[in-house]
């Protein structure tokens, strides 16, 4: 009955420190998906100011193409008064 009951406490022992193992094993895996996860951010907040800044540039360039365009329609009114 004793030999049971110590391999009883051996195998408690081995499933307990398993169970720290697997514990463990999850935490870093968390910790290692919430990094993923700032790190995914972080690009795609980066990818999304590159795109505004693209963006806000064609918009002045464009602004700038129409007031050259008024600018000469201006100019050749005047000419032809």
């Amino acid at each position: 009955m004793s030999n049971l009951k110590q391999e009883k406490n051996k195998l408690d022992k081995e499933i307990l420190s398993e169970e720290r193992i697997v514990n463990k094993i999850e935490r870093k895996s968390k910790e290692f998906d919430k990094k993923e996860s700032e790190v995914d951010s972080k690009l795609h907040y980066q990818e999304a100011q590159k795109e505004s800044r693209a963006e806000h540039k064609a918009e002045r360039k464009l602004e700038v193409e129409n007031f050259e365009e008024k600018r000469l329609e201006r100019e050749m009114k005047k000419r032809d008064k």
